[in-house]
């Protein structure tokens, strides 16, 4: 088997357990030990509530890292989603060049919608 396959999907087991169980101090020390990358990658396996909930109680600076590193889908979805004052400290937090990288592959609409969000 692939380790990297059983350290994600045991991740997404205990990321899931946490926010089960509203256990939000302990999910951020766990989540301190992984990269951007492993933390998408478990928010795209979760379940939109859980998604929301793990993107709402990680710090900015992480919530800002994963819209930069994510899709414009994903990007768009979880700006659909969370609070828009949370959204704009995200985005606040973001680097310029990535947004405008994220943003010219959105719909003319949808580009609109962020930038009136900010």
């Amino acid at each position: 088997m692939d380790r990297k396959n059983d350290d994600s999907r045991l991740l997404l087991e205990q990321v899931n357990d946490l926010l089960e169980n509203n256990k939000i101090l302990e999910l951020r020390e766990l989540l301190e030990e992984y990269h951007t990358m492993d933390i998408l990658d478990v928010m795209e396996n979760l379940d939109e509530e859980m998604k929301v909930k793990l993107f709402e109680v990680l710090p900015i600076d992480v919530s800002a890292s994963i819209l930069e590193e994510s899709g414009s889908e994903f990007f768009r979805t979880m700006l659909s989603l969370i609070d828009v004052q949370h959204g704009r400290n995200i985005l606040e937090q973001m680097s310029l060049d990535d947004l405008t990288d994220i943003l010219s592959e959105l719909e003319e609409d949808e580009r609109q919608r962020i930038i009136n969000f900010t």
